[in-house]
């Protein structure tokens, strides 16, 4: 499906199949929980196994860490979506708000599956917004808020129509940003899980965080990073890309070691880069 960069779900799975399977019916429900939603389908459907799994694992990671009783409060926000605002196909809106409310806690599976560790769930600060606070390989504690915009749409005489929108994604991090502005740090990162089939462009968000809009006025905000649940016929793929932030302060910045498996987009010398490799279009 792509170069090994990213790391295949399969290699990081913490937990039995049919011990996540389970699991993911018993937080989420049955399928006929979910009338006329496309939750429902990706329970009960044979081909949509293998997200379930992954979203088994995010939930129990989640009870091994103690915040599953506040992430199953969050959850529930998807249910009251269900009647209020049904909408048919892949932009339903239970659908986005369960979403949205996972993505959380897909970061935290992700970041303590390749080296880091979980130290809060939305922790309490007295300034701006802090989602989840995790600490970094090297020891330091990074407050993270992490965001889940756009919808997927549909696909019409092979265009994207009604989703797919880059502006979404772009508004969200720039949020995002202003919500990590006055957080306790030391450090600060933004994880932006788009919903949409495939991972927005890297030159996309290079374009728009190097630019005066985006972390130039962040210096203490070390990168974002764009993780993406990545399903093929024959594999599951975490990818992530990140933009490291060359105006961060020194004591907020980190470093692209601290991302194994990710594309790493960093400037040395004044020179950008994309290390190990650029993602592809």
């Amino acid at each position: 499906m792509e170069a090994k960069v990213s790391v295949d779900a399969a290699v990081i799975r913490r937990y039995p199949a049919e011990q996540a399977l389970r699991f993911a019916s018993d937080v989420l429900g049955e399928p006929d929980a979910w009338p006329s939603s496309l939750i429902g389908y990706r329970l009960a459907s044979e081909f949509q196994a293998d997200w379930k799994l992954e979203v088994g694992c995010w939930l129990l990671l989640a009870h091994d860490l103690g915040f599953l009783p506040a992430l199953r409060a969050r959850l529930r926000r998807a249910a009251t979506r269900v009647d209020s605002a049904p909408v048919g196909g892949p932009n339903d809106k239970a659908h986005l708000v369960l979403n949205q409310e996972l993505a959380p806690a897909m970061a935290i599976y992700y970041f303590v599956s390749v080296g880091w560790t979980f130290d809060a769930w939305e922790p309490g600060v007295q300034n701006g917004d802090v989602d989840i606070r995790l600490r970094s390989p090297d020891g330091r504690l990074v407050d993270v808020q992490v965001k889940a915009p756009d919808q997927p749409g549909s696909i019409s005489s092979y265009r994207h129509v009604d989703g797919e929108f880059d502006d979404r994604v772009l508004s969200a991090i720039d949020h995002a940003l202003l919500q990590l502005g006055g957080t306790p740090g030391p450090c600060r990162l933004v994880v932006v899980s788009p919903q949409r089939t495939w991972s927005i462009g890297g030159h996309v968000l290079v374009r728009h965080l190097l630019s005066d809009r985006g972390l130039v006025k962040r210096p203490g905000v070390a990168g974002v990073a764009d993780l993406h649940l990545l399903r093929g016929l024959d594999e599951t793929l975490y990818r992530c890309t990140v933009i490291l932030n060359p105006w961060c302060t020194p004591s907020a910045a980190l470093s692209a070691g601290l991302f194994p498996h990710a594309r790493v987009h960093r400037t040395v010398n004044g020179v950008s880069e994309w290390f190990p490799e650029a993602p592809g279009r």
